[in-house]
């Protein structure tokens, strides 16, 4: 085994695992103890407790303020929650629709709960579908 100048060999104590050595560190003895022997020393002197009787901790008053330079930001707010239109039909019967579209003979619609679902346009009753959308501010052009 050739040496390099100014290198010393290092002992190493380890396994032997897949042609390589592994090293395992050396046991080190724990440090001892030292005990003192306190019965010389003084006591260490007890706290000084002051207590306030007359102390009351703050209590939280939470404030809610909303900086606007408008005095009421929510006046002209219109939620974007799908306008839902009636489809009314000659049996006397309503249907919801958020979406509708005509296929040949057919109206097509979708329900708020996103089922779809179609009737034919001749069953439709087109003059109490338009009443009850413009009672409640909605206009419906239904398809010929």
């Amino acid at each position: 085994m050739v040496q390099r100048p100014g290198a010393r060999p290092i002992h190493v104590v380890g396994p032997w695992i897949g042609g390589e050595f592994y090293p395992q560190p050396q046991y080190q003895p724990p440090t001892p103890f030292f005990f003192v022997n306190q019965q010389n020393v003084a006591p260490a002197p007890a706290p000084i407790l002051v207590v306030n009787p007359d102390y009351t901790p703050e209590v939280a008053k939470p404030v809610m303020r909303e900086y606007s330079n408008i005095s009421n930001p929510y006046e002209n707010f219109k939620p974007n929650a799908p306008k839902i239109l009636l489809l009314a039909l000659k049996d006397g019967t309503l249907r919801q629709s958020v979406a509708f579209w005509a296929e040949g003979e057919k109206l097509h619609y979708v329900q708020p709960d996103h089922k779809q679902e179609s009737v034919l346009l001749t069953n439709i009753d087109r003059e109490s579908t338009k009443r009850f959308n413009a009672e409640r501010g909605l206009e419906i052009k239904l398809p010929e």
